[in-house]
């Protein structure tokens, strides 16, 4: 079975952008604040720690991230009763020790999450608007009284960032269509992201349902 080509543990949030617009109906701004929402599509995040339980398809993550050169992953023995707990209730799930290298410490930020784990967010692509498909007022259920929203529909574009430092064992499944609700501040003349999907270029599908 094919395994997945993101980091199985996800990091990307909805991000709120705001970007200072000139006018209302400025589409310049609107495309701005929506670029800076599609940031965390294009990163992946690689987990690192001690005694991390890992199971295949994250370890087989993890080997092609020490097959680039960016971690360092070493499988801790396990008695029999660790064994046995690996194999039944744990899932399958096994410890490891997974340590960042200098290489990843230069090319990605760590973060921490409640438990206390690392992980490494690393930018492998500008995941950005292309061509806009619709640039329309909006009054859906978003929408508060007296709000002015628009809803943008666009395909998308990419730009590798880090395929020479990485080789080919970093990969995303890269969104090829976004579609987008967004508010105007008129105190602070800006423009925020209020609601975001994206999809495949192939398929009219979306992964999330976020706008309605």
């Amino acid at each position: 079975m094919k395994h997945p080509r993101i980091a199985p543990i996800s990091l990307v949030p909805l991000l709120i952008a705001t970007v200072t617009a000139c006018t209302r109906g400025d589409t310049v701004g609107r495309l701005k604040a929506l670029n800076v929402a599609l940031m965390p599509f294009g990163e992946t995040a690689i987990p690192t720690g001690k005694l991390l339980k890992l199971k295949n398809d994250t370890l087989v993550f993890l080997k092609e991230m020490e097959a680039a050169g960016l971690v360092s992953v070493k499988e801790i023995p396990q008695d029999y009763w660790g064994d046995f707990a690996s194999r039944t209730f744990m899932e399958g799930a096994r410890p490891y020790d997974v340590n960042p290298t200098p290489k990843l410490q230069k090319l990605a930020q760590w973060e921490s999450d409640p438990a206390g784990h690392i992980f490494w967010r690393l930018q492998i692509a500008k995941v950005e608007v292309g061509d806009v498909v619709r640039d329309e007022k909006y009054s859906g259920v978003l929408a508060s009284p007296g709000e002015e929203c628009w809803l943008v529909l666009a395909n998308l574009r990419h730009k590798v960032v880090f395929k020479e430092q990485v080789g080919p064992h970093l990969q995303l499944d890269l969104p090829g269509r976004v579609r987008s609700v967004l508010k105007y501040s008129p105190f602070n003349k800006t423009w925020s992201v209020v609601a975001l999907d994206v999809g495949p270029s192939a398929s009219e599908q979306w992964n999330t349902s976020n706008v309605k």
